[in-house]
């Protein structure tokens, strides 16, 4: 059984998810870049983030990363 702290748990982190949390993505090549999650693929293929920027300081507006091609993603906690 599901304790209700676990369940409490999953849904903040859900909802820290809907809401476009800053993240930092470590890709295949060790590159990190910059985003903020904006939603998940379905099927789990592809992570769509806006505000997309890179260590070459290129920016993009919005962007679709595959899957394969990430290694983590690590979400900045609000204060």
């Amino acid at each position: 059984m599901v304790s209700e702290n676990e369940v409490r748990q999953k849904q903040e982190a859900s909802s820290a998810l809907r809401e476009g949390q800053s993240c930092s993505i470590v890709t295949y090549e060790k590159s990190t870049l910059d985003a903020k999650f904006t939603a998940w693929n379905p099927d789990g293929s592809e992570v769509i983030v806006q505000e997309l920027k890179t260590p070459a300081k290129l920016q993009m507006e919005s962007a679709i990363l595959r899957t394969p091609d990430i290694l983590a993603m690590i979400f900045t906690a609000k204060s």
